[in-house]
């Protein structure tokens, strides 16, 4: 399945709707009480297999999400690459 997300390196994990997490089969594996930009919330957990960049080699496996109502890349799939900023002009990503 393809999705649009936001590379969000604010947000500590990958955030999945609800209902995008349950088409793709993921499993409840528990709940986090996260602070956020909305404020304090419970939010309930999931791990992702495998999370790939269309059209890159970019990949992560194993990834920790998040259920809420985004669709965010967050710092649990981020912190598996290398990035450099170019004076805030260019983004890079890589192993």
């Amino acid at each position: 399945m393809y999705l649009d997300m936001l590379l969000d390196t604010g947000a500590t994990n990958v955030v999945l709707p609800y209902l995008i997490a349950r088409r793709l089969g993921l499993t409840i594996i528990g709940r986090d009480k996260v602070e956020t930009a909305k404020g304090k919330m419970i939010v309930r957990k999931t791990r992702i297999p495998r999370i790939q960049i269309q059209r890159t080699h970019l990949m992560a496996e194993n990834i920790e999400a998040w259920l809420d109502d985004s669709q965010l890349l967050g710092m649990s799939f981020i912190s598996k690459f290398s990035i450099t900023l170019d004076h805030g002009m260019k983004m890079t990503i890589s192993r």
